[in-house]
């Protein structure tokens, strides 16, 4: 199936200071691709996929002063299935696009968007977003591997209440209620993916 995902222009962007580059939220280097393409390991599909990188919503998800975890059941891509995460989220399908003007896409409200449906699909979580419930982003990049090298991750965090019903699903597993200290004794025992090890260790 040829997908169409959101992606970002990093040309010229230093990705080493990405936190601190406010450059990267000018709208007109969102772009629209194939995933088919910038995921292809031909030698094209590596050039365009490094370059327009695949744009990600990685939601931590908090209640009290625990965070939620869980294991990753049925994935897009393989190379993710069986690991453990703290983050929510997937691709920006062309669906939750919006528009600043007609041409620049409008980054925030696409995001929100997308991570209503991902909440949704995931965890059957239905929840109406404002830009209030969610903590600033972050931006996370990881070259140190494949799949890193070819996305960019938005990290929000979100707060949950007893009244908000979450349930485990085919692509999200395991779910439990983690303190930092227990995650960040997990991570030492290299039990999950990159980006919720970076986050674990240095956002929360």
């Amino acid at each position: 199936m040829n997908r169409m995902v959101l992606c970002y222009d990093t040309h010229g962007v230093n990705l080493k200071q990405l936190n601190d580059s406010k450059g990267f939220f000018s709208p007109e280097r969102f772009c629209v691709f194939s995933r088919d393409l910038v995921d292809s390991r031909s030698e094209h599909g590596l050039a365009v996929g490094q370059r327009f990188k695949q744009v990600l919503p990685y939601v931590v998800i908090k209640k009290g002063d625990k965070y939620l975890s869980y294991s990753r059941g049925k994935v897009g891509d393989s190379r993710m299935a069986g690991n453990y995460s703290i983050g929510f989220g997937g691709h920006v399908d062309i669906d939750d696009l919006d528009s600043v003007d007609g041409n620049n896409i409008n980054w925030k409200l696409t995001a929100l968007w997308a991570i209503e449906r991902e909440l949704e699909e995931e965890l059957g979580l239905r929840k109406t977003l404002m830009d209030d419930d969610i903590g600033a982003v972050h931006v996370l990049y990881d070259g140190s591997n494949e799949v890193g090298t070819v996305h960019l991750g938005l990290v929000y965090a979100i707060e949950l209440t007893d009244k908000d019903a979450i349930n485990a699903t085919d692509e999200c597993k395991e779910l439990q209620w983690y303190s930092v200290d227990e995650l960040r004794a997990r991570v030492a025992d290299g039990l999950y993916e990159g980006w919720s090890a970076i986050i674990v260790n240095n956002l929360l």
